[in-house]
């Protein structure tokens, strides 16, 4: 378990502030050479060995970014140094060989940057993160180059992220410590953890001796109960203090538990489970192309015909029962939650304040919330099939009026290329 309710984030795709400076972009399909996003393209005063100095290649874009914000070339200013952080995501198929990303300092550069020019080829799947970079210096050029033209999109994202501050692209590296791990633990009761668990072993149609994967864990909430039914569990969560926790828990009861401590998006895990689910909250974290990466991450985990469940709020009824500001006492913590709508990014944006005693913390959090027809062209995307829709609580048919929606899908027998 995670977050519970509708809550919260903006997404930073396409928006900047003063807590999180960031450039993002999304090439559309275009051919080697032709203009980008329908504009003329720019000069691109390589500040290092840019490819398009060899022939056959074609750079696809390039962009400066200095103090967070994007410029064209030769509209450099003064900043001042930062640790910059780039990634690039490919919606099409290339080979290594044939794609590049460059990330080049623009002086001054810091004693401990890297050097300037910084490039290697990197391998390229259909729709994954396929280059990522981080530099110190005042600025930063990117430069996207390929052999051949690139018939899909190419997204960008290039992050000032300096030490102390936390973007909101990675909110929820920060936002599951402090106060809220106080109050995580007695956000459910013992009845309502039961209930939880019958319903993902009822809809997952687990048996005794199956190996199941609950990404993310948290605190072992679900884990260490499903494990009491014979099940072979394993848990992934990013939060290492959860993870000591719910191993103290497990080792108490006397099961021999994994538990990893990963990024949900880094997991490789190959055909080794029949079950996997995300519940309560945990999903839609990351952007369109992260959240498809990793259904397609638990897809690679899951043998054939293996289960994966998604449980979260239901966007339709969301919508008619929005509430901008909603606050709550769970143990000695108070929460108080502001929230609005983003309309463009189908994503809930929200600031979080907990309060206890002389203690005050605010957490900034970002989550795309799904219909059900958005979360079934989702998993359909990521390669599952036999996508059923359930409605909850209680446990039902699922309609608009549903306050939560859970999916349950299942990896083909067959894969078709390309899929996994």
């Amino acid at each position: 378990m995670r977050l519970g309710s509708a809550c919260a984030c903006v997404q930073a795709e396409h928006r900047s502030d003063n807590l999180f400076r960031s450039s993002f972009g999304r090439i559309a399909p275009c051919m080697a050479g032709a203009p980008v996003s329908g504009k003329k393209r720019t000069s691109t005063r390589c500040r290092g060995p840019c490819l398009k100095e060899k022939p056959g290649w074609e750079i696809q874009t390039s962009t400066t970014a200095q103090g967070g914000e994007m410029f064209e070339d030769g509209d450099e200013k003064d900043a001042k140094p930062a640790h910059w952080d780039a990634r690039v995501f490919l919606d099409a198929a290339l080979p290594a060989t044939d794609f590049f990303v460059e990330l080049h300092a623009v002086p001054p550069v810091l004693s401990t940057a890297r050097p300037a020019g910084n490039r290697s080829p990197v391998p390229v799947q259909k729709e994954r993160w396929c280059g990522r970079t981080r530099i110190a210096c005042a600025g930063v050029f990117l430069v996207i180059s390929s052999r051949r033209a690139i018939e899909g999109g190419i997204f960008y994202c290039i992050d000032e992220a300096r030490k102390g501050v936390v973007g909101l692209a990675e909110w929820f590296e920060e936002f599951f410590g402090g106060l809220f791990a106080k109050a995580l633990p007695n956000w459910f009761n013992e009845s309502q953890t039961r209930e939880h668990v019958r319903v993902v072993k009822r809809l997952l149609r687990l048996r005794k001796g199956q190996r199941v994967l609950d990404i993310p864990c948290g605190m072992g909430r679900l884990t260490i109960p499903m494990a009491r039914t014979g099940l072979v569990m394993t848990g992934v969560d990013l939060t290492a203090s959860y993870l000591r926790r719910a191993r103290r828990y497990a080792r108490r009861e006397g099961f021999d538990i994994r538990f990893v401590c990963r990024d949900m998006r880094d997991i490789a895990f190959d055909a080794g489970f029949d079950a996997a689910f995300n519940w309560w909250g945990s999903f839609g974290y990351f952007s369109d192309a992260d959240n498809l990466h990793f259904c397609r991450q638990v897809f690679r985990a899951l043998r054939p015909e293996g289960k994966f469940l998604v449980e979260g709020p239901n966007k339709s009824w969301i919508l008619a029962h929005f509430r901008p500001r909603y606050e709550q006492v769970i143990g000695a913590v108070r929460i108080v939650e502001r929230a609005r709508w983003d309309a463009r990014s189908g994503r809930v944006l929200s600031t979080w304040t907990f309060y206890k005693g002389g203690v005050t913390e605010r957490r900034r959090v970002s989550m795309r919330i799904f219909n059900g027809a958005e979360m079934r062209s989702l998993l359909g995307s990521a390669g599952f099939r036999d996508i059923a829709l359930f409605g909850h609580p209680p446990l039902g048919r699922f309609t608009r009026h549903s306050q939560r929606l859970i999916a349950v899908c299942k990896r083909p027998l067959k894969v078709r290329t390309g899929t996994s």
